[in-house]
């Protein structure tokens, strides 16, 4: 009885810690997340149908439609642009409601945050979950 409880264990650990592997899914991304960058604003918005909307310090905006990897963490990140080309990038969340978000302009992604030199974090705080529906009847400045 004893053995048995001892393989037990160790089967139960690894199992429960392969679950936690994956705490975050798509709902905890979905929504605007707004950043400062040397005291001006930018925001991204995570549709629900996979739509982003990127809106810069500059006012310069992105649109596309994004792929997440959650069984990674950090989580890998692909934004597909109307042109068709791809930008790479790796979001961690640090709690429920910040991320730190690296984008990998010239498709050379790591597994981590830090690794990568010449290209900087991104601290984003939640605001709102938008749904597709305000997408639809369209956001400030956006056709």
């Amino acid at each position: 009885m004893k053995r048995s409880l001892r393989l037990a264990i160790p089967c139960l650990l690894i199992c429960f810690n392969n679950l936690h592997a994956q705490i975050h899914t798509l709902n905890d991304l979905q929504g605007e997340w707004e950043s400062t960058d040397k005291g001006k604003k930018g925001s991204v918005h995570f549709m629900d149908d996979n739509k982003i909307l990127m809106i810069f310090p500059n006012g310069q905006m992105l649109r596309g439609v994004y792929q997440v990897n959650f069984s990674k963490d950090p989580v890998d990140i692909d934004i597909i642009r109307s042109t068709g080309d791809t930008l790479q990038g790796l979001v961690e969340f640090l709690d429920d409601v910040t991320i730190r978000w690296k984008i990998f302009p010239l498709h050379n992604r790591t597994d981590n945050l830090s690794k990568q030199k010449n290209t900087s974090v991104a601290i984003f705080k939640r605001k709102k979950y938008i749904s597709i529906k305000a997408w639809e009847k369209g956001l400030p400045g956006v056709a």
